[in-house]
């Protein structure tokens, strides 16, 4: 069986939450001092990820080459994931399924 490739993906987290303050700038404040208590009461509103597929996409999202993902090894930066995604033999989706073995044989 063939091993599974992980790549990396982009999830956004947002989490909403009504603070007490002056003006968006106070607001901004309030929520940042709130924050721990602020995620640990709410639920968070998870999308859907997609593929992110080179370092120059990163920085879309605040993120750079140097930044380990969540759910990776804990040691490989994302710079070392794409060389090593990039360093894989592509594959021709048309063909390379048509001579395996059906699962179970």
């Amino acid at each position: 069986m063939a091993e599974k490739i992980l790549k990396p993906h982009v999830v956004t987290i947002e989490y909403t939450a009504v603070v007490m303050a002056e003006n968006p700038a106070d607001a901004y404040s309030v929520a940042s001092m709130h924050e721990r208590e602020i995620t640990s009461d709410e639920q968070a509103d998870i999308s859907t990820g997609h593929e992110i597929s080179s370092e120059d996409a990163l920085s879309a999202y605040g993120w750079n080459g140097t930044c380990l993902p969540y759910g990776g090894d804990g040691h490989s930066t994302l710079r070392e994931i794409f060389a090593a995604l990039d360093a894989l033999p592509t594959r021709d989706t048309k063909t390379a399924d048509m001579f395996s073995e059906p699962s179970g044989s």
